[in-house]
């Protein structure tokens, strides 16, 4: 009994530590420069729009960047036919800070989303603070997106001994980037009490690409969040699944790595600077963090960042820390920057699994458990599929789609490649084929299909395929669509894996 209680004291001790990411954010001694303002307030047909200015935080000084002083327009907009109990949803978007601000079309589809949901919906933009001249740079080059942040780990790599007393940990920018939403996240709870509205203080944070990335960090610092729906962002265990793109891509790495290629991230790849950046800003070392949250994750089938199968370094470690409660819809035949029908099917899941979330209690889960096995061999590649706590919905259809690679050279689904300095379209197409279309009858307590690829077609490609559910809520013809993970055959790489100084590797 003894030993059972020092272990529990233990197991408690580290799991309640504070992380670097955490000491960050909830440092407030920069709190003298949050403020915000209120630009404007606007009725709408069924919601009033707010437009805010927002003033987050100090990053470091001007010895640093040109912009240490980082401030955000913010949308707050608020549904005449508000439910007090629901979450706020809350959007990181992009933006610049020299430009005229204008709504994004996103920002203007989750303001209108407002009413659907009947929640309170957040947009806060220039997320980074952009762009950004770092003064030590000779050339003062305006920096914006990936290339701020690869020049933020080049300067963790290469610079550290600049930064008195540790806080080089404070310089990859993820750090300012997740403080800016937390620091929103109070100034939004503050504006809508200053303006006597009834509200739930939490938060179902969602953001794509980086704003993607940061929505995962501000979950894992944040106890508000309840939820998570990161938008083409899937590449968490970054050492492992950077291996994997070595051997997919024949020994290279996507050209959209292009920033971080050029401080040097990839040649680093198996050495302590790389752990020691990714123990900061990889999600899947704040696993731990993510207990008690649901997930529902948009994935492009030809995204030029990230591959289809990062999933597979992750999903099951973080399936068991949520109880199953992570979800994926992988959208076919678009790329990283989506399309506007992509668009719209987003916002459709985001409000049904917003829906379904507020329907459960304690005791009642109400989002169904949808789990897949892939089980290949000599003759098929097959996944099957296992549906389960399907109470809320009426009927489900299954859907497969494929597609396969130019050739064998290399596991390539990214809708074009960089091939002697141009780009070349990769021509990819994923074939929708409908499977399963069940009745209200068959929703037994567990649902087993099995859909089987002939590897023969794999002879002088790499085959990508996964399935598709969509489940029908009941008296509605709203749907909730999910998809299971990518099986790939044949399941070897067109080449080995690389160690040190090889995983140094190319652009293609």
């Amino acid at each position: 009994m003894k030993y059972l209680i020092i272990l529990s004291l233990i197991i408690g001790l580290s799991c309640s530590e504070r992380t670097l990411l955490e000491d960050y954010v909830f440092d407030d001694n920069d709190i003298s420069v949050v403020k915000h303002e209120i630009l404007s307030s606007t009725v709408n047909q069924g919601y009033t729009l707010h437009k805010l200015n927002l003033t987050s935080l100090k990053w470091f000084n001007e010895l640093l960047t040109n912009r240490p002083i980082w401030w955000h327009h913010v949308y707050v907009s608020v549904p005449d036919n508000l439910d007090s109990t629901r979450p706020i949803f809350y959007y990181i978007d992009d933006g610049r800070n020299n430009e005229t601000e204008s709504p994004s079309e996103t920002a203007k589809l989750l303001s209108e989303f407002s009413t659907k949901c009947k929640c309170i919906t957040v947009i806060q933009r220039q997320i980074p603070n952009q762009p950004i001249i770092f003064t030590a740079d000779p050339k003062s080059k305006l920096r914006i997106e990936d290339d701020i942040i690869a020049s933020t780990f080049g300067l963790f790599f290469f610079n550290r001994t600049l930064f008195p007393n540790n806080t080089y940990n404070n310089v990859p920018l993820l750090f300012p980037m997740t403080k800016a939403v937390k620091r929103g996240f109070d100034e939004t709870v503050k504006f809508l009490k200053s303006k006597n509205v009834n509200f739930t203080e939490k938060f179902v944070v969602s953001g794509a690409s980086k704003r993607g990335w940061t929505s995962w960090l501000i979950t894992a610092v944040d106890q508000r969040v309840i939820a998570t729906m990161p938008i083409v962002f899937d590449l968490l265990n970054w050492q492992k699944n950077l291996h994997i793109q070595f051997k997919s891509l024949g020994g290279g790495y996507t050209y959209a790595t292009y920033d971080y290629f050029l401080v040097g991230l990839t040649a680093k790849l198996d050495t302590k600077e790389i752990r020691e950046i990714l123990k900061l800003v990889d999600p899947l070392f704040y696993l731990e963090k993510y207990s008690g949250r649901k997930f529902l994750l948009f994935s492009a089938t030809e995204d030029q960042f990230f591959l289809p199968e990062n999933t597979k370094a992750w999903w099951q470690d973080l399936s068991i820390q949520t109880n199953n409660q992570i979800y994926i819809k992988r959208l076919a035949n678009v790329d990283h920057y989506l399309n506007q029908q992509s668009k719209l099917q987003i916002v459709s899941d985001i409000k049904v699994f917003m829906d379904l979330m507020h329907k459960e209690t304690s005791s009642t889960r109400t989002l169904p458990i949808l789990k897949w096995y892939f089980e290949n061999n000599i003759l098929f590649g097959a996944t099957r599929i296992k549906l389960s706590n399907l109470g809320e919905f009426d009927s489900y259809t299954v859907t497969s789609y494929s597609a396969k690679t130019k050739d064998k050279t290399k596991i390539d689904f990214r809708v074009n490649y960089l091939l002697d300095k141009s780009f070349v379209d990769s021509n990819i197409s994923w074939i929708e084929a409908p499977l399963i279309q069940s009745k209200k009858s068959d929703l037994a307590a567990v649902n087993e299909h099995v859909y089987r690829k002939l590897r023969i077609l794999s002879i002088f490609n790499y085959v990508g395929f996964y399935l598709d559910v969509n489940l029908k809520l009941k008296d509605s013809n709203e749907t909730l669509s999910i998809s299971t993970d990518l099986n790939i055959i044949p399941e070897y790489y067109p080449i080995g894996d690389c160690y040190n100084e090889e995983c140094l590797g190319k652009l293609v």
